[in-house]
């Protein structure tokens, strides 16, 4: 242990695309995370045994989503600056642990309120781990190579959707788990399905909060300039609040990316659903249906986006919106088919083509928001954009009022997102034309 801890300690060398160990960071940052997407998917893809078991509406399903959204947003008023000021390895580490702990709650819960108590405390429990993921990563990669390194942590996203969406559903799939408890002098333990879903992803949380703390070292900070911005050690939260929601560009990133997010809780929220209730398929079918595609065209846009991205980047300051934009052209007209078509082959590529262009989007939205932000104010940078993500929030429990009520299915509410995509497309373009030349603060050849 003593070993590993003066290992941890070691100053690494850097170079013009970051530190020496960045990959390595890299890799526990995308452990983090793949954890955190699993904990707070696993609920969409455990809905039917869910609501059976505990008599839930569609209205009290979506409004599980707005339970963790809300709390989620709002507390990144306060911890997202904590990821500039103080030890980001610590905030990790507690935020992944009260993930674990929350989650192994919701697998115990007997009633709708307990289950929005939980998803409210993991929404608190996770909102500090991102502002802090991304400060750590803009100090380990140059403007050289970002984007391509959190197109790869962003892989993990993908790969924890897909074993949500999977391993959930198979695992709900059975009604009843028998667990022997002998050994401890107890009888056999009957967990249903879902419930053992939440307690298996729990476990998983577990294993890597100790990854972590025997591992991720605690990076230097890079890019803060002496006598200008925020300075070399950062300002006062009203100090670097200020600073960030006096970017106008920041503001336009930040609506295009509620939008984003609408469509993506659409599609995380009710896609599997819908492929249940339409095409006949079981839990474990339409999980898997309903991400492999999506996820593996936004590995392969994630990927690539980012690498096109840092080469446009280089030679023009809009490069990394430029990517974002044709990714937007390619999520619109999917969601139409997406909501219009029953053809699985046809769906499939519709699925991957929203995945390719998901990945050209989000590859570039921390890059591009670095790019117009003080170095010193990342991490709160990231914390408002997930506030200003609390507007789409009501989302969800409308269009679970509009099914309940029979106001429409789910089919239109999947075709209309390609009008929130296109809506998203002119504002991307309108910033890109007329704000970033203003506020950019990055470098080009």
């Amino acid at each position: 242990m003593k070993q590993i801890t003066r290992w941890r300690k070691q100053k690494p060398t850097t170079s013009e695309y970051g530190t020496s160990d960045r990959w390595f960071v890299l890799f526990f940052l995308s452990l983090n995370y793949f954890v955190l997407i699993l904990h707070r998917n696993v609920i969409y893809f455990v809905q039917p045994p869910l609501k059976l078991e505990l008599d839930l509406s569609d209205a009290q399903i979506g409004g599980l989503d707005t339970a963790f959204a809300v709390p989620y947003a709002l507390s990144q008023l306060f911890v997202g600056h904590l990821g500039d000021r103080f030890d980001r390895r610590t905030i990790l580490l507690l935020s992944l642990t009260g993930s674990v702990v929350s989650l192994a709650g919701l697998g115990l819960s007997g009633s709708y309120t307990m289950l929005v108590g939980l998803r409210f405390l993991l929404g608190m429990s996770q909102a500090a781990s991102v502002p802090a993921i991304a400060s750590i990563m803009g100090d380990c990669f140059t403007s050289r190579g970002r984007s391509t390194a959190v197109a790869v942590y962003l892989v993990s996203q993908q790969v924890a959707n897909i074993a949500s969406g999977s391993l959930s559903g198979e695992i709900a799939d059975i009604p009843s788990w028998d667990i022997g408890m002998n050994k401890l002098g107890m009888h056999i333990v009957s967990v249903s399905g879902w419930r053992m879903a939440m307690f298996v992803f729990s476990l998983v949380g577990a294993m890597v909060v100790l990854g972590v703390y025997l591992f991720l070292r605690e990076p230097a900070r890079t890019d803060r300039e002496a006598g200008r911005g925020l300075g070399l050690q950062g300002g006062t939260w009203w100090k670097t609040t200020k600073n960030v929601l006096c970017v106008r560009s920041f503001w336009f990133v930040g609506i295009v990316f509620v939008l984003i997010g609408i469509t993506s809780g659409a599609r995380e929220t009710w896609l599997a659903r819908h492929f249940y209730d339409t095409l006949g398929m079981d839990l474990g079918e339409a999980g898997l249906f309903s991400t492999v595609y999506f996820q593996s065209g936004a590995i392969v846009g994630l990927l690539f986006g980012g690498w096109w991205a840092d080469r446009w980047a280089s030679r023009r300051p809009s490069g990394r919106m430029a990517v974002q934009t044709i990714g937007l052209v390619l999520m619109g007209p999917a969601f139409i088919v997406l909501g219009t078509s029953s053809v699985q082959p046809v769906l499939a590529v519709a699925m991957t083509a929203i995945g390719v262009g998901y990945g050209f989007y989000v590859a570039n939205l921390w890059t591009t928001t670095f790019e117009i932000v003080d170095p010193a104010a990342r991490a709160t940078s990231m914390a408002f954009l997930n506030v200003i993500s609390l507007l789409g929030a009501p989302f969800a429990p409308l269009v679970g009022y509009g099914l309940d009520n029979e106001l429409f299915d789910l089919g239109q509410v999947l075709t209309s997102m390609s009008l929130v995509v296109t809506l998203a497309f002119v504002l991307l373009i309108w910033t890109m034309v007329r704000l970033l030349p203003r506020d950019y603060r990055g470098s080009v050849k």
